[in-house]
């Protein structure tokens, strides 16, 4: 969850939620700890909310985000981006129109992100992304876990 939430506390410059609720099961993977299915909604302070949706029991797509808004809707995966703006006209049928824009990732994220780190430690440059955002990041899933764990809606002001 983490990894997906920080892009949209990036995206959206909103690190901190005002509260979260989650549920989640074990349908498979008997042997773990913690759920194999997880879903949560994470309301943020700027007025939008947070859906995640995620499983441990499917190899195929390997997550991702779809912002929704009211001029149309990116989604956004580690293998690029699509943009489709939303049509002034009723639609009829249930597919999407061709995209207004896509990107292809040409590279290795993770990868990426390993060298940044690693350069810095030798450095003593700042990396790319601020450890507060890291901070940030886990603390949402943390609290979508306690909300999960405890079976209620948390509101860490209030918390």
């Amino acid at each position: 969850m983490t990894h997906w939430i920080d892009v949209v506390q990036w995206y959206m410059s909103s690190p901190s939620p005002t509260s979260v609720e989650a549920s989640g099961a074990t349908h498979a993977l008997r042997e773990w700890q913690c759920p194999d299915t997880v879903n949560a909604s994470i309301l943020f302070p700027q007025n939008f909310t947070a859906i995640y949706n995620g499983t441990m029991v499917s190899s195929l797509e390997d997550g991702g985000i779809i912002f929704r808004g009211s001029e149309g809707i990116m989604k956004l995966t580690r293998a690029g981006f699509w943009l489709y703006r939303e049509a002034n006209q009723h639609r009829n049928d249930r597919e999407l129109p061709e995209p207004d824009m896509v990107m292809k990732s040409t590279g290795d994220g993770t990868r990426t992100n390993l060298e940044n780190w690693l350069d810095c430690i030798r450095s003593r440059a700042l990396p790319n992304a601020h450890v507060r955002a890291g901070v940030d990041a886990a603390r949402t899933s943390h609290l979508a876990n306690l909300a999960m764990r405890q079976g209620k809606v948390i509101r860490p002001a209030s918390s």
